[in-house]
């Protein structure tokens, strides 16, 4: 009677968390795009060239200005701004 018992409740338990993952699944595939995909247009990397393996530029678009970044190892370096009216 015991055993039988703990057999039930593990079957409503296991019932219970697939019913939570398939909701958690139609949630996420119903409206989670929208809470994923929070992107602006406002950024874009308009070219990335290599150097090496790790070292490189990317030339950056923000709003009305683009960006000349160097990148490698310890970080991102800002090499020059180029607005707009610039050109």
């Amino acid at each position: 009677m015991i055993d039988f018992f703990y057999i039930i409740k593990l079957l409503i338990s296991l019932g219970i968390v697939v019913a939570l993952i398939y909701g958690l699944y139609f949630f996420l595939n119903r409206y989670g795009r929208n809470f994923l995909q929070q992107s602006s247009d406002n950024i874009k990397i308009e070219e990335i060239k290599f150097i090496t393996k790790n070292k490189g530029f990317i030339l950056v678009k923000f709003e009305k200005s683009k960006f000349f970044i160097a990148f490698d190892e310890s970080g991102f370096k800002i090499l020059k701004e180029i607005n707009e009216n610039e050109d």
